[in-house]
């Protein structure tokens, strides 16, 4: 068979109008109609490459976005819009259902989609250059950004004035040794001698607060190896702290002192000065400080013994009381002024008397005279002292509770023959007493021992 045959093709991207979707092909010679040759099948697109370039459009039209709303760059941002735009502009020309239309259809749709990306970019972009690049100021004065808003203020309270309450009125009270200075100087350190191993001070207490002392105590507190000599007056013993003496008063006022105490201290041998430490407290002092004492200090300076310095410093390591004396009677109607000291063994729970006779006339008769009331004397003085001592080992005693020994020492600036001292002895031995004397004799052996322990540290 002769003739024209006129294939129709389906399958070409290339066709450009509806005439040249059909070709003619000439075929020359005898075909035979039962056995016609094939046609190829069109070609199906493949979804996953057009998938691919929708995410790729949709992830930079959201990379856009971000960079223009966050990203300080508006040129990144511009970059993502563009490549968001040429991914759908390619899924036009080669999707399915947009490639069979005709070449001006599909650029019109490429338009629309160009158009539509530039038109909802144009301002996010725009922005973020001027946020960029801020345009100056006619003058060339930049313009300043606007005023943050005004921070809320707080509410305005009046101030309300605080008055700080008055303090309570205190007394305080301040250590001297006595006398004091002029103009009522107070004085803390002190120069005095040495005399039979014994230093004797006073000290005195004043109220300088804004109130009156009551109901006090004071702690009178010498240096560890000082010992009391003898106790002071109206003073007792803590249990166990033979250091330590404590003092009480009912009241003091503002401005006044303290009755003055005489302490007889004997120190350690070889030191040049020592300190006393004092507290104090009553009902509107402030507290104890037990850490920073008040503190007076005694400057030592040494002397030879005298016998009245010995019969005030023997014994010391138990020591003892005294006070003013008495005047002894005496033939011819004469008196005789006695010094006394009762000397206190509290571990061993006894006392015995001293005398001191500084008369050189009536000696004898003195010592006679003595023996008939050393005995009571030694029973029941002192009267109205109510001292305590002891140690861990023997306890506590009130020298109420001591009982006289029966031993009597007597000190006698003028001396005795041999034949006086044996009828003194006789007489007291009569009344159960042991007398012992103690005159210049024993004065000369305690001044060369006294040479003896200095002079040869010069």
């Amino acid at each position: 068979m002769v003739g024209h045959l006129y294939c129709h093709r389906t399958d070409s991207p290339f066709a450009l109008d509806k005439r040249e979707r059909f070709c003619r092909c000439a075929k020359i010679g005898t075909m035979e109609a039962s056995n016609p040759e094939p046609l190829p099948e069109p070609k199906k697109s493949r979804t996953l490459g057009f998938g691919v370039l929708v995410t790729i459009a949709f992830l930079g039209v959201n990379r856009g976005c971000s960079s223009v709303n966050a990203s300080p760059s508006w040129i990144i941002g511009t970059a993502w819009f563009a490549l968001s735009a040429a991914c759908l502009v390619i899924l036009i020309w080669l999707w399915d259902h947009t490639n069979r239309h005709n070449p001006i259809v599909r650029s019109a749709l490429s338009l629309v989609v160009v158009g539509a990306i530039v038109a909802s970019t144009y301002n996010p972009v725009r922005e973020q250059y001027r946020k960029e690049h801020p345009s100056p100021s006619p003058t060339g004065v930049k313009i300043p950004p606007p005023p943050a808003p005004p921070s809320p203020v707080p509410p305005q309270t009046t101030p309300t004035l605080m008055v700080s309450p008055k303090p309570d009125p205190e007394a305080q009270l301040e250590f001297s040794f006595w006398p004091i200075g002029p103009d009522e100087h107070m004085i803390d350190t002190i120069s005095k001698q040495l005399i039979n191993g014994v230093v004797e001070v006073a000290i005195t207490a004043k109220d300088v607060g804004t109130a009156q002392a009551e109901n006090g105590q004071l702690w009178i507190q010498l240096c560890d190896a000082c010992k009391f000599a003898e106790e002071p007056t109206g003073a007792t013993m803590p249990p166990n702290d033979i250091t330590v003496r404590r003092k009480r008063f009912d009241v003091l006022h503002m401005g006044s002192f303290f009755e003055s105490t005489t302490l007889r201290i004997i120190p350690p041998e070889g030191i040049l000065s020592f300190t006393i430490a004092l507290k104090y407290s009553c009902e509107k002092c402030p507290p104890i400080n037990n850490k920073n004492p008040k503190k007076l200090r005694v400057n030592i300076i040494a002397a030879e013994p005298t016998l009245l310095g010995l019969f005030k410093t023997d014994f010391s390591s138990i020591g003892g009381i005294t006070d003013g004396g008495f005047n002894l009677p005496v033939t011819g109607g004469n008196s005789v002024h006695i010094d006394r000291r009762v000397l206190t063994d509290f571990p061993g729970k006894s006392k015995f008397l001293a005398f001191y006779i500084s008369s050189s006339e009536y000696v004898f008769e003195s010592c006679m005279a003595l023996a008939g009331i050393a005995r009571p004397m030694g029973m029941e003085w002192p009267v109205g002292v109510n001292t305590i001592g002891g140690d861990s080992a023997s306890g506590m005693t009130s020298i109420k509770d001591l009982t006289f020994s029966g031993r009597v020492f007597i000190y006698h600036e003028w001396p005795l023959s041999n034949k006086q001292k044996a009828d003194i002895t006789e007489t007291y031995a009569a009344k159960s007493l042991d007398v012992q004397f103690r005159g210049i004799d024993y004065l000369g052996m305690s001044i060369i021992r006294w040479h003896q322990d200095h002079d040869g540290k010069k």
